[in-house]
């Protein structure tokens, strides 16, 4: 036993948990005693509980459904925050049992599958998008979906902007809706509206539309109206293929597929010029399967600048 109190397992147990690790990275946010815990008890879906919270990152609580026939299934998400996500009722359903036995034995099903449900959302949200209005659709989406949906858009009207022949024109219309909707978004915090999860979404949202102010502002100052512009591609940008229904974000010459993983109603950093060059070094690193180390003083934002990104 160790000084501060831990048992001391045998190596060939700590080798059997070890395969188990690798096989599902997540379980090295766990204790030697935690994942045993996992693996004996794989059988009771009530045993996943305790550990959600740090192999996923902003899933408290899995809400479970007793079936008549069969084993349990998850049918809702319930962050940290409290805001619950009801799984879709065609969508994926989550066998709980298979999913412990799952992670423990052959690979883990449940961010796939998770996954999945949270790519509905997305897909809804931008579908949604077309046939209501701004100050509805922000209040009628979860949190995480409002936010992506919204990155979406924006970089879509820039492309748009930039195809046409009157780029200035377009790109200032553009800029002129960003105002526009972020005074809806202050009408909606000035008047209440919402629970206190529908506050911190409309929060993250009001930073994230400064920042596409901001950069639509940049564009017109430098005279910008190419969608193959450096001064264009170094941002951000969030795109939905229509065709795959997919959305990928690119930076420079980095392009990925969006993780899907749910992460409730946390708030946003405030994007600044020196956050825009760490997210282009480390897109452009991960781009050649290379990996960045950000420095700078305690408090700055470092950490949460990364998982962010």
């Amino acid at each position: 036993m160790h000084m501060d109190g831990s048992t001391v397992l045998p190596w060939s147990v700590q080798d059997y948990l070890e395969t188990k690790r690798m096989i599902f990275p997540r379980f090295y946010f766990l204790s030697n005693t935690e994942l045993l815990d996992i693996i004996a008890n794989s059988r009771n879906p009530e045993s996943l509980q305790p550990h959600l919270a740090k192999c996923f990152e902003n899933i408290k609580r899995l809400l479970l459904w007793k079936q008549e026939i069969g084993p349990p299934a998850v049918i809702m998400l319930i962050s940290a925050e409290g805001e619950c996500l009801l799984l879709p009722k065609y969508g994926p359903v989550v066998n709980v049992p298979k999913l412990a036995r799952s992670c423990c034995h052959t690979g883990p099903v449940c961010q796939p599958a998770f996954g999945v449900c949270f790519l509905i959302f997305v897909s809804q949200g931008v579908e949604d998008w077309s046939y209501q209005t701004f100050s509805v659709w922000v209040v009628s989406h979860p949190g995480q979906v409002v936010l992506t949906v919204s990155q979406i858009m924006f970089s879509n009207d820039c492309i748009r902007s930039f195809a046409s022949s009157r780029s200035r024109e377009e790109l200032e219309k553009v800029r002129a809706g960003l105002t526009g909707q972020l005074e809806e978004i202050s009408e909606l915090v000035a008047l209440g509206c919402g629970n206190a999860r529908t506050k911190a979404v409309l929060g993250a949202l009001l930073t994230l539309y400064v920042h596409c102010r901001d950069v639509v502002g940049h564009l017109l100052l430098k005279g910008v109206f190419s969608a193959d512009d450096f001064e264009w591609t170094r941002h951000l940008q969030y795109q939905w293929n229509e065709k795959q229904q997919l959305c990928y974000v690119s930076q420079g010459d980095a392009s990925f597929t969006y993780g899907y993983e749910y992460l409730g109603c946390t708030p946003r950093l405030v994007l600044t010029p020196l956050t825009n060059r760490c997210q282009l070094t480390l897109t452009g690193a991960l781009l050649l399967n290379l990996g960045g180390c950000p420095s700078g003083p305690t408090g700055t934002g470092k950490t949460e600048s990364v998982k962010d990104l």
